[in-house]
């Protein structure tokens, strides 16, 4: 059955390298999917003395490459809120809830995909924060499947200072792999050379070690944060 999908993502290429995977999947049988991006993933990563046109250029990369994305995915909606990267412990966060209530209530999706509470990024935690604030079962649909996906270089860096990642869904990606490598290059300039977490090889190592201990050959996990049958 086709179903609404929403991925809360604090930066564009968060949602490719979580769950590009699985979103592949979810794709093939025809499922809606949507994104909204809490930041801008651009500002924090330039001096102080980077002009307003060097800014809006690289914001407008960033979108243009999460649009690339989107179109891929057959993707209905995005929403961009441009928050400033790293920034958003500075940030009115009762503005962020209510834009995402906003968007919830218009697109009233089925799955949601949220950044995991366990992450050292801050900018992650804050988006999970918000996120499920958000999510409150006041909503004009709520949803009946909640998962956090996790983020290598910021989940696993957190030296488990935020608790343990415990993930108890696997999505089993052997099919949409080549094509999730695909998605990682549409995002080259935001990748790092191996063997950093954030590499694409060792994303595409991280997946196959992950599948093995399921006895998949590549796969995605998530925590199951709510289900509703």
């Amino acid at each position: 059955m086709k179903k609404k999908v929403l991925v809360i993502a604090a930066h564009p290429d968060d949602e490719v390298v979580g769950c590009g995977g699985t979103l592949l999947k979810l794709k093939k049988t025809n499922h809606e999917i949507n994104f909204v991006f809490i930041s801008d993933g651009v500002l924090g990563k330039l001096n102080k003395n980077s002009s307003q046109n060097e800014i809006k250029r690289r914001v407008l990369k960033r979108q243009n490459q999460a649009k690339r994305v989107g179109k891929i995915l057959n993707c209905r909606k995005i929403y961009f809120l441009n928050y400033p990267n790293l920034q958003l412990h500075k940030c009115d966060k009762l503005e962020i809830i209510k834009k995402l209530i906003d968007i919830l209530n218009l697109i009233r999706p089925d799955i949601i995909f949220i950044h995991s509470n366990k992450d050292l990024n801050p900018d992650h935690r804050i988006a999970n924060e918000c996120s499920i604030t958000a999510l409150r079962p006041v909503l004009k649909k709520n949803p009946k499947e909640i998962f956090s996906y996790e983020i290598p270089s910021s989940t696993d860096w957190a030296l488990y200072q935020y608790g343990i990642f415990r993930p108890t869904l696997f999505f089993d990606i052997k099919k949409e792999i080549k094509l999730k490598k695909k998605l990682l290059d549409v995002y080259k300039s935001e990748m790092w050379n191996n063997p950093h977490p954030l590499s694409k090889n060792y994303l595409i190592r991280y997946a196959s070690t992950c599948g093995s201990t399921s006895a998949l050959e590549f796969c995605e996990r998530f925590e199951v944060i709510k289900i509703v049958k």
